[in-house]
């Protein structure tokens, strides 16, 4: 063509490379072996590397930055091997969010990962599986209330996640509006909190569903990823219309549609939370017309369960002494 420009197209000719999967596995037979990665424990980490790029693999090495490194020879194409790293976690806070960097380098040249690994053993800090009441009746502590004329969150004894209650609020033909479900207060005291929930939705796709809010230290409610939480698994699926009449959510982020069952929804709670007291809010919204497909249509909320805090016990100095097999016991010698 013609003009006076100088951009030129230039073909890359990078090749495919191997690539970390499947995920990696970490044991602390080594330190306190209670399944958790703790600050300042050994590790035994080991990295699967799998090559499908139609080539031959040689002289495959492995090294995690700060830590050990492995010689994995050759790989097949479609092949996969494994190694066992070794890496000492670093100085860090329980309950924090530490990032491994894996380098590999082969004959098809080098290639970087990162994976992350949360330190210390979750503690549960609060449950609730709204099976302690007679429904309708909400537990103790919690508080629904309905917003917009909307029909209120009630305990239901039919379509729980475990018997004999759910939390559920009823998606409406004809009024609208929608219910508010809120939590008491919950501690927290960890940047690496997370709240783990069972919920089944059936509802008007793209107009009707629910929403997860948080409070901290007694500040206004807001959506959990707005506050700068993030979900780790089935978090929100879609949007709800913002055309629809008497919908408090419309034009929100929400879980919508028909989820074909239980799911479970783990978010992490913001980082902000931390050595704050939090409630947190599930919100249902409709119009007021078209609801779900199947019998009682609505939203459903089970099996609530937070993890407010971590616990790390590794100490260098308690490890057992002779401890051959890594059971963390001393062992006849």
């Amino acid at each position: 063509g013609t003009g006076g420009g100088t951009a030129r197209v230039t073909e890359a000719f990078d090749l495919p490379n191997l690539v970390q999967q499947p995920d990696i596995t970490v044991s602390d037979a080594g330190g306190n072996n209670n399944g958790s990665a703790e600050p300042g424990e050994p590790l035994s980490i080991t990295v699967p590397l799998t090559n499908t790029t139609g080539y031959l693999a040689t002289d495959v090495t492995a090294q995690i930055v700060g830590g050990g490194s492995a010689n994995y020879g050759s790989i097949a194409h479609n092949g996969t091997a494994s190694n066992v790293i070794s890496y000492t976690v670093p100085s860090a806070s329980c309950g924090s969010v530490i990032t491994l960097t894996i380098n590999v380098n082969s004959s098809l040249g080098p290639k970087s990962f990162t994976r992350v690994l949360r330190l210390g053993v979750p503690n549960t800090t609060f449950t609730e599986n709204f099976d302690g009441v007679t429904a309708p009746a909400i537990p103790s502590g919690w508080t629904a209330a309905p917003v917009n004329g909307g029909v209120n969150f009630v305990t239901f004894a039919t379509g729980s996640d475990s018997a004999p209650n759910s939390a559920y609020a009823l998606d409406p033909a004809t009024v609208g509006g929608g219910t508010d479900l809120t939590s008491p207060s919950l501690p927290i005291s960890t940047s690496a909190a997370s709240v783990t929930f069972r919920n089944k939705y059936d509802t008007e796709a793209g107009w009707d569903g629910g929403a997860l809010e948080i409070s901290i230290g007694g500040g206004s409610f807001t959506d959990i990823v707005t506050a700068g939480g993030s979900f780790v698994e089935n978090g929100y699926n879609g949007v709800m219309g913002a055309g629809g009449v008497n919908n408090p959510l419309a034009g929100r982020n929400g879980w919508t549609g028909n989820s074909n069952g239980y799911l479970t929804t783990t978010a992490l709670l913001p980082a902000s939370a931390n050595g704050q007291t939090v409630q947190l809010r599930w919100r249902f919204g409709a119009d007021d017309n078209t609801v779900g497909t199947g019998p009682n249509p609505g939203w459903y909320i089970d099996n609530v369960s937070v993890v407010g805090n971590y616990t790390c016990s590794y100490s260098a100095g308690a490890k057992a002494r002779s401890d051959f097999d890594g059971d963390g016991k001393t062992d006849v010698s």
